[in-house]
């Protein structure tokens, strides 16, 4: 049976156009220890209004590893698994992007 994974990302703004994933998630639907959680720094700063809605800071996000290499392990993680959620396109354009940028 393949491994079943609901993957919640976080982004700083609501395209990928102009924002970026901040923070991976997945986990596994039978096993919840099977997880990966990371918050990454993007490349592009965090507005003042998306630091609130958000609830971190780009300071905070300066301390965290880069968006890129997040981004490989968390694709490294997900790999052969049915991946599930609640916003797939929405998470998917980013993944895109994220993967072609």
């Amino acid at each position: 049976m393949r491994r079943q994974l609901i993957i919640d990302l976080e982004t700083s703004a609501l395209t990928p156009e102009v924002g970026d994933i901040i923070r991976f998630r997945a986990e596994n639907v039978a096993d919840p220890e099977d997880a990966f959680d990371e918050w990454a720094m993007p490349p592009r700063l965090l507005s003042a209004d998306a630091e609130k809605i958000i609830g971190t800071t780009n300071e905070r996000l300066a301390r965290c590893r880069p968006l890129q290499d997040v981004l490989r392990d968390f694709l490294d993680f997900i790999e052969g698994a049915e991946v599930e959620g609640d916003r797939l396109d929405f998470e998917r354009a980013f993944l895109m992007a994220a993967t072609l940028g």
